[in-house]
């Protein structure tokens, strides 16, 4: 049985990083509606540090952008930065420096079912639905 206990995201992150850079896999449950609809609020994750030469475009990252702590897609990989989108975000893209990447989500659950979020499939859907962006755009403006 969980308890349910609420810390400033400051000190919650800044103990996350101490396990992923201690090479140990770090399991919490996701705030926010930013990775619909591949992740829900309430969703466990379990998230691990890899080298930045295992990163790969539709993985979902941790990391420390200007706004605070976000987990989302990696939609784009530079020599010196990454970029990253929230699945369920219509325009916005972080850019952050490469080593303000914390980790990658290694599995993911909705109650006592495993999500597929980490799979090579799972990824391409991911970047698809990043790539419809502007059509997503324009079904929500009709839907309104």
């Amino acid at each position: 049985m969980y308890r349910k206990l609420t810390i400033p995201n400051d000190v919650f992150f800044e103990q996350i990083q101490v396990y992923l850079s201690a090479g140990k896999s770090v399991s919490f449950f996701v705030k926010g509606h930013s990775m619909r609809p591949f992740i829900y609020e309430g969703d466990k994750v379990t998230v691990k540090a890899i080298p930045i030469a295992e990163l790969k475009n539709g993985m979902i990252a941790l990391a420390h952008a200007d706004q605070g702590y976000v987990l989302h897609r990696v939609v784009g990989i530079r020599p010196d930065s990454i970029s990253l989108a929230g699945d369920g975000n219509l325009s916005q893209v972080e850019l952050i420096e490469n080593t303000k990447l914390m980790g990658v989500v290694q599995k993911a659950f909705r109650g006592d079912i495993e999500l597929s979020v980490c799979t090579n499939s799972s990824r391409v859907k991911g970047l698809m639905w990043y790539y419809v962006r502007p059509i997503r755009r324009i079904f929500k403006k009709i839907k309104k």
